[in-house]
């Protein structure tokens, strides 16, 4: 007999120059922040001051992120347990010593799954954190997130650099630093997957984005 075959080009366009996916910067002016806009806007210590250098990696910057991130790990450990929460706060904003000694920057990297998150083994990895490394520990970071997601893999190691060198300037000098954003952080530009395994092009595209999937590369 004979066999009828259809050929469909599944071969992926040329390469197209790295874009960001979403929304260019999560550093966000308030006519910019939805209700979907991840990690929303940051909150502002210097009330819109025009004098302050709020650039990226500045002393104002470094601040800025260290509150922002104490108040965030206070409140999800809130969430989990009240007790927790309070002790937190009071380790996180009292300025106690951490009890270990200066050693090799660890870094804690949260498979994002279901049930992971602030309902499941996160807090309990973070509480302890504290307890040993109080302001040492760095989480749900804003320009940590800036680097690895909205800026272009050639510039992300420079970038990165610069970031880490300005937090060990600016107060306690980083003990831990946790990380969990992967697919899907925020809920914005979703339906590029709506094809799901039809899309032929799915593959080449998110390779060619820096981050596919939304994801981070555990090795920057």
């Amino acid at each position: 007999g004979w066999v009828t075959a259809k050929y469909v080009d599944r071969r992926a366009p040329p390469a197209a120059a790295w874009a960001v996916e979403g929304p260019a910067t999560l550093f966000p002016g308030a006519a910019e922040v939805g209700k979907k806009t991840p990690m929303g806007r940051q909150l502002d210590l210097f009330k819109g001051d025009p004098n302050v250098d709020r650039s990226f990696a500045s002393p104002a910057m470094v601040m800025t992120d260290r509150v922002e991130m104490s108040l965030w790990v206070a409140r999800e450990l809130k969430r989990f347990d009240l007790a927790l929460g309070d002790e937190a706060k009071a380790l996180l904003f009292g300025g106690a010593a951490p009890r270990s000694p200066s050693r090799r920057l660890q870094v804690v990297y949260i498979a994002g799954v279901e049930g992971t998150g602030h309902h499941g083994v996160m807090p309990l990895l973070l509480y302890p954190a504290v307890r040993e490394h109080g302001q040492g520990v760095l989480a749900w970071w804003r320009s940590l997130r800036e680097v690895l997601l909205k800026t272009e893999p050639s510039q992300r190691k420079a970038k990165l650099r610069k970031l880490m060198e300005a937090m060990q300037r600016g107060g306690e000098e980083p003990r831990m630093v946790f990380e969990w954003c992967s697919y899907p952080f925020g809920e914005e530009h979703r339906d590029r997957w709506a094809m799901g395994c039809e899309d032929p092009r799915a593959l080449s595209r998110e390779e060619r984005s820096g981050n596919p999937g939304n994801s981070v590369d555990l090795r920057e």
